[in-house]
């Protein structure tokens, strides 16, 4: 597939729904306190909407998925500009970048401090949600591009 932006869209919208998965099985396994549904709801909802409600949450799905579509495209074109070799150093490295820059700086411009970082555990695991959507961002765009993951 050599068109960039549906490489990204579909690259970052499968890098998505991965990062939300493990982000929701860390929420229900107690290891986080609030998800990146709750964050992205917070971020363009009034104060005192109550965030554990469906509306709530489906603004919260769109937020997300549309970060993850412009985190797939900036990524496709990362890859364009660096080269498809080293995809999974890359996809980790560049999930970890948008996890700093993102939930480490922008995030608290628009979320409060009290539910955007509620504990350490919280932090770790949008972490690790972030180094898997990087991982799956670069790994589906190879696919797309090529057919094949190249190593």
């Amino acid at each position: 597939m050599r068109d960039t932006v549906y490489t990204g869209v579909v690259a970052g919208t499968a890098g998505g729904l991965s990062k939300l998965a493990v982000n929701l099985l860390l929420y229900w396994a107690g290891a986080a306190k609030t998800t990146s549904l709750h964050f992205a709801a917070a971020a363009l909802l009034p104060p005192n909407v109550p965030l554990n409600t469906l509306p709530a949450l489906l603004v919260g799905f769109a937020v997300d998925w549309l970060t993850a579509v412009l985190g797939g495209l900036a990524g496709v074109y990362f890859l364009r500009a660096t080269g498809w070799d080293f995809l999974y150093l890359k996809g980790i490295v560049f999930g970890g970048l948008l996890w700093l820059v993102g939930y480490g700086f922008l995030a608290q411009m628009v979320v409060p401090e009290r539910l955007l970082r509620p504990d350490v555990g919280t932090s770790a695991t949008l972490l690790v949600g972030h180094l898997v959507f990087g991982l799956v961002l670069f790994t589906v765009a190879a696919r797309l591009k090529t057919g094949e993951v190249q190593r």
